[in-house]
């Protein structure tokens, strides 16, 4: 067989001149093949070639352009053409072989004569096999006689389409023909065979396909030939990502190409888009007509996945099709045979331009049907919901059936974890719109949740309309939580805040017996706004109501917990009310967080940090499941504190960034609670950090370099800023932020001896000023004010700020009794500065022997922590002691954090950056930053050194019974 590249150049140029370019340009390899064999008959080395090619694969116009060729260079051309109908006659294709072949033989010559005998012998009808055997060999002779009379005038082209459907008699024909002139005589013979399409006379031509000196598979056109038969019919350019756009829905098929060119726009350039769906009815037609022919069960296979959708289980298109599993086979070989599906394990078309057209061809009760029976079955089956709710929604049926809208529910959930909030919205769309009652409720409820995130306004106005409506007993509280909810993250909006007052009012208006649950709606929206002697009112006055035990019960006595603790009363109490309220379960159900922020927040103030821990990640995992991304950051602060007091500062800075960064995705105002909480604790980790000027970039983003109003949350806000000041050296004005800060406290009713800190801070800055009697003042005030009366972390930090005030031998009491007490707390980074304290006393005292302990123990711990104020006070008090300190006074996995010694772990262990990321709840760049850290202390360079840990036994063993223990 002649190769493509042995043909000549010369035949591209002469493509350009040829009217078929669906034939000739689009098909120049088989083209120039076909030419060499055609310039081989012509010398006397005749044969046959094969042309395969699925249905509209173009054999036919391979065919013309063959015989138009032959024609022009002064061969005779026969075309025949075999028909099914033809197929069931003996010598169907031979008879027609015989008329042409006597309408190109002069008149009179012993060939016409030959070949008119061998007409005449042709029966009219099925004959016996000794019957066929006579006549056949009046037929060979006249044929062969005439075929030897043709090429001795001329080199003889036959074409023969669609051989398949020939029957056997005629196949004998040919094979004698070829016996008699292959290799030798000036003729060739080309047929076509359809892929995967049954044949009359499988036997026979087998032996045909066997002997033929070649085959020609006619693949899909490349972009080139996709482009250049789509400019042929529309008449205007063809780039390239339209011609990719058609190709990818036809698979370069010629004959569903011209199908899908003819429907593209003719008023102005055709685009890719224009591409997406088009579904011609011609490609319909020709497709289930020749499946048809074929196979029945194929044909009804065909429709079901076109309607279904690619990927359909066999089983499942076995059920809806009404075949069994053996039929079902045959006809998935079928379609696979004739190239329409692709071959695996799943049912898909290779052309999704034929989907479409069946699927456009289907009526309406047809698909609803079929989709509704697919939902049916996949739901029997436990399918993933998204499967089954893409057959749903597929419907336009009502979906009035419970199992159907929480279908659509989770769909909507597994769609926000994806973060595909469009896609979630869609679902609960239809959901509200075809479910009725409880459902219907549950459905806009959660719709409402996902608006949130997109349109408040229209989550606000479905509230409302809830409202309205009215709701049971059960979903009151949840009603009443997504209002607060709305309010607290979006209230700045005055048309929000009237919208949210109206649907209030609607519930206690038109459900009077709820009335007492909606003054829990004050404290959610408004507890941030209120003193805490008015929301301590609001919190008893609603537990005085004898709510019915259950989740709004749960979350007003966290937050009036909370409340009570921030004003000063028994903190014993407050602890006891806030772990009774989250251990309630319906707590984290509820829409809201608040109660759950809030009580986490205490418990880390108190030091149950793994209490808290537990809490949050708890929340956490249910607003994520619930695809609440509010809630979800809202619930991060709390964590971060926990990292922040473990000394986890990047950790924690990582986990505040990610938190802002949800809030201003989603629009969430700036003075939001939860975001001026956020921001404040971002500044004061970056000031821990050493990071004043990333410090005062979050200022700014929070609107806090100015005025701020008078809020709980804008307390820790302006504590924050007036460190960022002291660590620019602005003193006065740090003084003064730290007074307003006790002015507001007073005015709000922050009166628990652990919201004091700003006293501490302004005794710190008014001993630097110089104004030593106002700062011891502000010192001692603080520390009996805290003595046996607040959390050890609390009491120790006030017990270090009046050492350093004091200063002196007078300070070392202080500030030995600091480090004792802060030792016992999991507060590494304030352990440091009792540390620094404590050694800096020492030196001035003169004691430098016992100063250097405390020291180096305040260098290593700032640098665990990453805390760079500290860490450099502490190197440059060692300096004066003589010591250097370029190195780690520790070393090797002793320097490493527990949070190092874990994600080193999980790292060695073969996790991913992210998938140990996922684990702990903390950002990659938190991981990256913490295995950075540990590969320096350890003397490594990445993950490809890990093998040199396994060397060191001692290491590792410690390195896992750490992580284990941790």
């Amino acid at each position: 067989m002649p190769s493509v590249e042995e043909v000549s150049r010369s035949d591209d140029s002469a493509d350009a001149s040829r009217p078929d370019l669906s034939a000739v340009v689009a098909r120049r390899p088989e083209m120039r093949l076909l030419r060499r064999a055609l310039a081989d008959s012509g010398a006397g080395q005749g044969g046959h070639w094969v042309v395969y090619g699925e249905t509209g694969a173009g054999k036919t116009a391979v065919l013309r352009a063959l015989r138009e060729e032959a024609r022009v260079l002064g061969h005779l051309a026969v075309e025949l053409k075999c028909t099914p109908m033809e197929g069931r006659v003996p010598f169907g294709t031979a008879r027609k072989l015989i008329t042409l072949f006597g309408e190109s033989l002069p008149v009179g010559g012993t060939a016409e004569e030959s070949l008119r005998r061998a007409g005449e012998a042709l029966p009219s009808r099925e004959t016996s096999a000794a019957g066929r055997e006579s006549v056949l060999g009046e037929v060979l002779a006249g044929l062969q006689e005439a075929a030897q009379a043709l090429t001795t005038a001329a080199p003889l082209l036959i074409t023969v389409d669609d051989i398949g459907w020939s029957d056997a008699a005629s196949l004998d024909c040919f094979s004698y023909l070829l016996s008699q002139c292959d290799g030798v005589g000036r003729f060739l013979l080309v047929l076509t065979l359809a892929d995967g399409e049954p044949v009359r006379v499988p036997a026979a031509l087998e032996e045909l396909r066997l002997s033929a000196r070649g085959r020609i598979d006619l693949g899909g056109l490349d972009l080139p030939g996709t482009a250049a038969l789509v400019t042929a019919v529309t008449g205007r350019p063809c780039d390239d990502s339209l011609a990719a756009a058609c190709r990818a829905a036809t698979a370069g098929n010629p004959l569903f190409l011209r199908a899908l060119a003819r429907c593209l726009p003719t008023r102005r350039a055709a685009t890719a888009r224009d591409v997406a769906g088009l579904g011609p009815r011609a490609v319909a037609d020709h497709v289930l007509a020749r499946l048809a022919r074929v196979s029945e069960p194929a044909s009804a296979m065909a429709r079901t996945v076109a309607v279904l959708g690619d990927g359909v289980d066999p089983l499942m298109v076995a059920e809806l099709a009404n075949l069994d599993c053996s039929t079902v086979a045959e006809a998935a070989d079928v379609l696979v045979r004739t190239r329409l599906f692709r071959d695996g394990g799943r049912m898909s078309f290779r052309h999704p331009v034929v989907a479409a057209a069946i699927r456009e061809q289907t009526s309406t009760v047809v698909k609803n049907t079929a989709h509704m029976q697919a939902a049916e079955h996949l739901q029997s089956r436990g399918a993933p919901a998204e499967q089954v709710a893409g057959h749903l929604m597929a419907t336009t049926l009502p979906l009035t059936a419970s199992w159907m809208v929480d279908t659509l529910r989770s769909a909507a959930r597994s769609a926000l974890v994806r973060e595909e909030t469009g896609e979630a919205v869609e679902y609960l769309q239809r959901a509200v719109r075809d479910a009725r009652g409880g459902d219907w409720r549950r459905a806009a409820a959660q719709l409402a949740d996902v608006q949130l995130l997109t349109d408040p306004s229209a989550a606000i106005g479905r509230l409302s309309d809830m409202a309205r409506r009215g709701v049971t007993a059960e979903e009151h509280p949840q009603l009443l939580a997504r209002l607060a909810d709305a309010s607290f993250f979006f209230a700045t909006r005055p048309r929000v805040r009237r919208e949210l007052a109206e649907a209030v009012e609607t519930v206690a208006v038109s459900q009077p017996h709820y009335t007492a649950d909606t003054q829990l709606y004050r404290v959610l929206h408004s507890l941030s706004e209120l003193s805490t002697k008015e929301a301590c009112e609001l919190g008893h006055r609603y537990l005085a109501s004898d709510p019915q035990e259950g989740v709004l019960r749960s979350a007003a006595g966290a937050l009036s917990a909370v409340s009570a603790y921030a004003a000063g009363r028994s903190r014993e109490a407050a602890l006891d009310l806030v772990k009774e309220s989250l251990r309630d379960p319906d707590l984290y159900e509820l829409p809201n967080t608040a109660p759950l922020c809030v009580g986490t927040a205490l418990l880390v103030h108190e030091g149950y940090l793994d209490l808290a821990s537990e809490y949050c990640r708890h929340g956490i995992a249910v607003a994520k499941r619930e695809g609440r991304r509010l809630q979800v950051a809202a619930l991060l602060p709390p964590l971060a504190g926990i990292a922040r007091i473990r000394g986890n500062l990047r950790e924690a800075e990582g986990l505040l960034r990610t938190c802002l960064k949800t809030f201003g995705r989603y629009g969430v105002w700036r003075g939001n609670p939860s975001a001026v909480w956020a921001g404040a604790e971002l500044v004061g980790v970056l000031v821990d950090l050493g990071e004043s000027a990333a410090a005062r970039t979050v200022l700014g983003e929070s609107g806090c370099h100015g005025d701020m109003p008078t809020m709980w949350s804008t307390q820790a806000m302006l504590t924050q800023r007036a460190r960022v000041r002291m660590a620019a050296g602005e003193l006065d004005d740090a003084l003064e932020d730290l007074r307003e800060c006790g002015r507001r406290s007073a005015a709000l009713g922050l009166l628990s001896v652990e919201f004091g800190g700003w006293r501490r801070l302004a005794a710190e800055v008014a001993h630097q000023l110089g104004r030593h009697q106002e700062a011891r003042r502000l010192a001692e005030e603080e520390l009996e004010t805290v003595r046996d009366k607040a959390t050890d972390r609390t009491q120790g930090a006030a017990l270090r700020t009046a050492a350093l005030v004091i200063g002196g031998e007078a300070g070392l009491g202080p500030a030995r009794e600091a480090v004792r007490i802060l030792t016992g707390t999991p507060d590494v980074l304030e352990l440091a500065r009792a540390q620094l304290t404590l050694g800096t006393l020492l030196r001035g005292t003169g004691d430098r022997v016992a100063a250097q302990g405390p020291l180096a123990q305040a260098h290593a711990l700032a640098s665990r922590c990453g805390a760079a104020p500290v860490e450099a006070q502490a190197r440059e008090q060692l300096h004066a002691l003589g010591r250097h300190q370029d190195d780690r006074s520790v070393t090797g996995l002793l320097s490493l954090t527990k949070r190092e010694r874990q994600v080193l772990s999980d790292a060695v262990r073969g996790r991913s950056n992210g998938a140990i990321a996922d684990a702990l709840f903390i950002t990659r760049r938190t991981v990256e930053i913490h295995l950075t850290h540990a590969y320096r202390k350890l003397g490594i360079q990445g993950r490809k050194e890990f093998a040199e840990l396994y060397k060191r036994q001692e290491l590792w063993a410690l390195l896992t019974e750490e992580t284990a223990n941790g």
